[in-house]
């Protein structure tokens, strides 16, 4: 069973009573943000297996923690005044597991910085569902709590579930009434930047699918499910050289459609959307209907982001396209079945064996206008070319060995087809 982990770390200060308030929570009036925040996330409905961890130094142990304390003296009002420490309330509140203390340094420089977080990732265990109260992180601890919190993530499988801060100094005064603010967006922030920053380097949309969520947003939060389907999709696509599906652009028509419905609504943050703007961006290389332009695009996509088995197949296969399209114009293509395995077969002969006329195949089946259009210039031109490409893809497909930098000879060779295809007459 998962657990569900409360983290918290204890100051040292003298707090005042107030009611801790977040919607339509109101708390216990209580000194302490960890009662009220433990009651908001109802940890009464935990587990015996779940925990509740409190960061304590030495002082703050001694000032706050300590169920044996009693009063303390007010730092205004010079007096001693009713006062019970931290451990004491959570007693009374019998929650469902025992409370842990854990020992931490006063954080006074880096080595003490680094054993807080060790202490910290100790105490987690695998899995873990982690609500976090920052209310007392003193000095740099906010920012490491949201640094550890995508640590936890990667190495412990840890999902954040709670992160929140008690705002005690923004209280009503006439209610005697703080807020609990909710910063968990904050951390979904981060996450979705760094999937945003891993799809613009690494051209991969799955993990930022994933990390977009509309949560409970109405027919924005729908939206943003649909771009995450469409987002897979497209990711597939590339991964499984899915010519006819790139082609057809609907998944880039279906993103944008979804993208509209997002940008006019005020459900999202504004940092949100600008880097959701940004995705959109970086996708307008795809077209929204139908062309072989986005062939050429998602071909273009696998090649900058390291895909080259990718970008040597839909290469290749883009190729053979363009020039059945060449040559569509003349006239005996007409009484030619298989078309395309006709313009295949023609790229890939190889110049001795012409010179042998070892013509085979559908190729002998049409020889004279075979031998007419290997006469074309253009064929004349790429068919080497075509040739080297073709072979590099078999390596890549069939695991030759080889040391052949795939990346440079797919760039001058396929580059070089295309530009013959676009600018030379037949």
């Amino acid at each position: 069973m998962k657990r569900k982990v409360f983290i918290s770390v204890l100051g040292t200060g003298f707090y005042g009573k107030c009611r801790y308030v977040k919607n339509d929570f109101v708390s216990t009036d209580t000194r302490f943000i960890q009662q009220a925040t433990l009651e908001y996330i109802k940890v009464s409905e935990w587990n015996s297996v779940d925990a509740a961890l409190f960061l304590l130094t030495q002082k703050a142990k001694e000032e706050n923690w300590d169920k044996t304390i009693v009063e303390r003296k007010h730092f205004t009002a010079n007096e001693y005044i009713p006062y019970k420490g931290l451990e004491k309330v959570l007693e009374e509140m019998q929650l469902p597991f025992l409370p842990t203390a854990l020992d931490i340094p006063d954080g006074k420089d880096e080595k003490e910085m680094w054993k807080i977080f060790d202490t910290l990732l100790g105490a987690l265990q695998d899995d873990d569902e982690i609500y976090f109260d920052l209310t007392h992180s003193f000095r740099y601890l906010p920012m490491l709590v949201l640094v550890f919190s995508n640590y936890a993530k990667f190495l412990k499988n840890a999902k954040i579930k709670h992160i929140s801060y008690g705002n005690y100094e923004a209280r009503n005064i006439e209610t005697n009434e703080a807020p609990i603010i909710d910063l968990l967006p904050v951390s979904g922030l981060q996450d979705l930047t760094i999937a945003a920053n891993d799809f613009i380097q690494f051209g991969k949309m799955g993990s930022f699918a994933q990390m977009i969520d509309g949560g409970n947003k109405g027919s924005v939060g729908q939206a943003i499910q649909r771009i995450k389907k469409e987002f897979t999709k497209l990711d597939e696509y590339i991964a499984t050289c899915r010519m006819h599906e790139l082609k057809k652009g609907e998944y880039i028509a279906n993103i944008n459609k979804e993208f509209d419905i997002v940008f006019n609504s005020d459900i999202l943050q504004t940092a949100e959307k600008k880097l959701l703007s940004k995705i959109k961006t970086a996708l307008n290389v795809f077209k929204p209907h139908e062309t072989d332009e986005n062939i050429d695009a998602a071909i273009n996509w696998a090649f900058k982001y390291g895909m080259y088995q990718q970008a040597y197949t839909m290469g290749q296969e883009l190729i053979i396209t363009k020039v059945c399209n060449k040559l569509s114009y003349i006239n005996p293509f007409s009484d030619i079945v298989n078309f395309r395995q006709f313009v295949s077969a023609l790229l890939a002969i190889s110049d001795k064996d012409v010179k042998n006329n070892k013509i085979e195949g559908i190729l002998i089946q049409h020889e004279e206008l075979t031998m007419q259009i290997l006469n074309f210039d253009f064929i004349k031109e790429i068919r080497p070319i075509y040739a080297q490409l073709a072979s590099h893809r078999n390596m890549i497909n069939h695991g030759k060995k080889s040391d052949i930098d795939f990346k440079i000879m797919f760039e001058k060779n396929y580059y070089s087809i295309i530009n013959h295809l676009n600018n030379s007459p037949c």
